[in-house]
């Protein structure tokens, strides 16, 4: 008799681990590619994630501490103006990716996400890249934002 339920909690479990992934009406895709700029009083860091097949279905928020800086999905970038100091960096589905940097004012930083396999969602990963790599890949990025309803989700 309890067997019976099984199926039920049993997809409630695979479905919650991707609960957290932002849906279309949390960002918004801009036309335009900005280029990034170097501040005085902020160090500049561009997000990016490849256009790749693999992990085609997954996107994450990624965040800055406590506050929601922007999402990765395929074949997308956000820029990100820091304060100098040290950032823990971090995206979440089934799993936790972490990222120190510490940056400086007037300085450009790249960090690539990507998505591992995971037991029920892709796992988000988030890792040191280069301004080059990034330049490779720009072509079939498109540049997206938070959107009000991206930036106030839970």
């Amino acid at each position: 008799m309890r067997l019976r339920f099984l199926p039920v909690l049993l997809l409630a479990f695979v479905l919650s681990g991707c609960a957290t992934m932002p849906r279309s009406e949390h960002y918004i895709v801009h036309e335009e590619r900005p280029v990034a700029e170097l501040k005085e009083d902020a160090a500049t860091v561009v997000f990016f994630r490849e256009n790749s097949f693999i992990g085609a279905a997954v996107s994450y928020f990624v965040q800055d501490d406590s506050q929601k800086i922007g999402l990765l999905r395929k074949g997308s970038y956000f820029i990100y103006y820091a304060t100098p100091g040290v950032h823990a960096f971090w995206a979440k589905t089934e799993a936790k990716a972490e990222l120190s940097l510490e940056v400086e004012a007037n300085k450009e930083y790249y960090v690539l996400g990507d998505v591992d396999m995971g037991l029920v969602c892709g796992r988000p990963d988030l890792e040191p890249s280069s301004k080059d790599m990034f330049l490779k890949v720009l072509d079939d990025l498109k540049f997206t934002t938070l959107s009000e309803k991206g930036v106030a989700h839970e």
